[in-house]
Protein backbone atom coordinates (compact mmCIF):
# COMPACT_ATOMS: atom_id res chain seq x y z
CA UNK A 1 0.00 0.00 0.00
CA UNK A 2 1.43 3.24 -1.14
CA UNK A 3 0.55 6.66 0.94
CA UNK A 4 0.07 9.71 -0.81
CA UNK A 5 0.91 12.99 0.89
CA UNK A 6 -2.94 13.36 1.85
CA UNK A 7 -3.00 9.96 4.06
CA UNK A 8 0.34 11.08 5.26
CA UNK A 9 -0.93 14.35 6.61
CA UNK A 10 -3.74 12.07 8.53
CA UNK A 11 -1.63 10.39 9.90
CA UNK A 12 0.12 13.19 11.45
CA UNK A 13 -3.15 14.71 12.40
CA UNK A 14 -4.40 11.79 14.69
CA UNK A 15 -0.56 10.79 15.89
CA UNK A 16 0.30 14.35 17.34
CA UNK A 17 -1.86 15.77 19.86
CA UNK A 18 -1.13 18.97 21.10
CA UNK A 19 -3.40 19.96 24.03
CA UNK A 20 -2.74 23.79 24.92
CA UNK A 21 -3.88 24.47 28.44
CA UNK A 22 -6.19 27.87 28.77
CA UNK A 23 -6.12 29.41 32.09
CA UNK A 24 -9.61 27.78 32.90
CA UNK A 25 -8.67 24.33 32.50
CA UNK A 26 -5.79 24.57 34.14
CA UNK A 27 -7.07 23.03 37.86
CA UNK A 28 -4.46 23.63 39.68
CA UNK A 29 -4.45 27.66 39.13
CA UNK A 30 -4.53 29.57 42.23
CA UNK A 31 -3.79 26.77 44.70
CA UNK A 32 -0.26 25.95 46.40
CA UNK A 33 -0.38 22.08 46.03
CA UNK A 34 0.60 21.26 49.27
CA UNK A 35 0.04 17.18 48.50
CA UNK A 36 0.30 15.58 45.67
CA UNK A 37 -0.44 11.93 46.60
CA UNK A 38 -1.85 8.57 45.25
CA UNK A 39 -4.23 6.69 47.72
CA UNK A 40 -5.07 2.42 47.60
CA UNK A 41 -8.38 2.11 46.36
CA UNK A 42 -11.04 0.51 49.31
CA UNK A 43 -12.34 -2.69 47.08
CA UNK A 44 -9.89 -5.47 48.21
CA UNK A 45 -10.11 -6.72 44.45
CA UNK A 46 -8.61 -3.80 43.45
CA UNK A 47 -4.66 -3.02 43.49
CA UNK A 48 -5.16 0.57 42.13
CA UNK A 49 -4.98 3.68 43.03
CA UNK A 50 -6.78 7.30 42.84
CA UNK A 51 -4.26 10.29 42.62
CA UNK A 52 -4.90 13.56 44.60
CA UNK A 53 -3.75 16.61 45.25
CA UNK A 54 -4.44 18.41 48.72
CA UNK A 55 -3.93 22.49 47.78
CA UNK A 56 -3.69 25.55 49.31
CA UNK A 57 -5.76 28.51 47.64
CA UNK A 58 -3.87 31.49 47.54
CA UNK A 59 -6.71 34.13 48.10
CA UNK A 60 -8.66 32.83 50.62
CA UNK A 61 -5.95 30.66 52.08
CA UNK A 62 -8.40 27.33 52.72
CA UNK A 63 -7.48 23.96 51.64
CA UNK A 64 -9.13 21.78 49.30
CA UNK A 65 -8.20 18.21 48.24
CA UNK A 66 -8.86 17.18 44.14
CA UNK A 67 -9.19 14.19 42.71
CA UNK A 68 -6.62 13.90 39.60
CA UNK A 69 -6.36 10.82 38.64
CA UNK A 70 -7.87 7.08 38.30
CA UNK A 71 -5.27 4.01 37.41
CA UNK A 72 -7.82 2.15 35.84
CA UNK A 73 -10.35 4.08 34.17
CA UNK A 74 -14.03 5.31 35.60
CA UNK A 75 -14.98 8.95 35.22
CA UNK A 76 -14.90 11.13 38.48
CA UNK A 77 -15.21 15.08 39.14
CA UNK A 78 -11.53 17.08 39.23
CA UNK A 79 -13.36 19.93 41.07
CA UNK A 80 -11.73 20.78 43.96
CA UNK A 81 -13.87 20.21 46.83
CA UNK A 82 -13.71 22.85 50.20
CA UNK A 83 -11.86 20.62 53.04
CA UNK A 84 -13.84 22.59 55.92
CA UNK A 85 -16.70 21.75 54.24
CA UNK A 86 -15.84 17.88 54.38
CA UNK A 87 -14.86 18.35 57.93
CA UNK A 88 -18.32 19.47 58.50
CA UNK A 89 -19.26 16.43 57.24
CA UNK A 90 -17.29 13.75 58.83
CA UNK A 91 -17.90 15.62 62.12
CA UNK A 92 -21.38 14.52 61.96
CA UNK A 93 -20.49 10.65 62.32
CA UNK A 94 -18.01 10.73 65.80
CA UNK A 95 -19.31 7.31 67.41
CA UNK A 96 -21.24 5.93 64.38
CA UNK A 97 -19.94 3.78 61.03
CA UNK A 98 -21.01 5.40 57.90
CA UNK A 99 -20.73 4.75 54.10
CA UNK A 100 -18.90 6.57 51.39
CA UNK A 101 -22.31 8.59 50.10
CA UNK A 102 -22.28 10.55 52.52
CA UNK A 103 -19.31 12.45 50.75
CA UNK A 104 -21.71 12.40 47.67
CA UNK A 105 -23.12 16.47 48.30
CA UNK A 106 -19.20 17.58 48.14
CA UNK A 107 -19.33 17.22 44.18
CA UNK A 108 -21.05 19.24 41.83
CA UNK A 109 -20.24 16.25 39.14
CA UNK A 110 -22.18 13.15 39.59
CA UNK A 111 -19.99 10.42 38.81
CA UNK A 112 -21.00 7.56 41.26
CA UNK A 113 -16.66 6.66 41.82
CA UNK A 114 -16.42 10.29 43.47
CA UNK A 115 -17.56 9.54 46.99
CA UNK A 116 -15.61 6.50 46.87
CA UNK A 117 -12.68 7.99 45.92
CA UNK A 118 -12.73 10.22 48.12
CA UNK A 119 -13.21 7.83 51.13
CA UNK A 120 -9.96 6.08 49.63
CA UNK A 121 -8.52 9.52 49.99
CA UNK A 122 -9.54 9.86 53.63
CA UNK A 123 -8.57 6.37 54.06
CA UNK A 124 -4.94 7.01 52.69
CA UNK A 125 -1.75 7.42 55.09
CA UNK A 126 -1.00 10.97 54.08
CA UNK A 127 -4.35 12.31 55.28
CA UNK A 128 -5.61 9.27 57.98
CA UNK A 129 -9.17 10.65 58.80
CA UNK A 130 -10.96 7.61 58.32
CA UNK A 131 -10.15 3.78 59.12
CA UNK A 132 -12.35 0.93 57.93
CA UNK A 133 -15.59 0.22 59.77
CA UNK A 134 -15.21 -3.06 62.02
CA UNK A 135 -18.75 -4.92 59.75
CA UNK A 136 -17.78 -3.76 56.42
CA UNK A 137 -14.62 -2.97 54.28
CA UNK A 138 -17.02 -0.26 53.09
CA UNK A 139 -17.88 1.59 55.22
CA UNK A 140 -16.01 3.76 57.69
CA UNK A 141 -15.54 5.04 61.21
CA UNK A 142 -13.71 8.18 62.28
CA UNK A 143 -9.73 7.36 62.84
CA UNK A 144 -8.90 7.49 66.07
CA UNK A 145 -6.37 10.20 65.40
CA UNK A 146 -9.05 12.02 64.17
CA UNK A 147 -8.92 15.45 65.90
CA UNK A 148 -5.28 15.44 65.85
CA UNK A 149 -5.18 14.73 62.54
CA UNK A 150 -7.61 17.16 61.36
CA UNK A 151 -6.25 19.59 63.39
CA UNK A 152 -2.60 19.10 61.86
CA UNK A 153 -4.27 19.46 58.11
CA UNK A 154 -5.98 22.58 59.57
CA UNK A 155 -2.72 23.76 60.45
CA UNK A 156 -1.96 24.04 57.05
CA UNK A 157 -3.99 26.87 56.04
CA UNK A 158 -1.53 28.78 58.25
CA UNK A 159 1.34 29.55 55.94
Amino acid sequence: MTTTPQTSAKKATKTVKEKVLKPEDDKDAGYEILLDEKAKKISPKSESHVYYKLGLHQKDKTLHLRITKNETGGLHSKDWISVSELLAILDEYPDSPFKSLVLSGLFKGGSANNAGFLAAILRSPAIALLVRAEKSVFNHHLAPEYSERKEKLLSLSNR
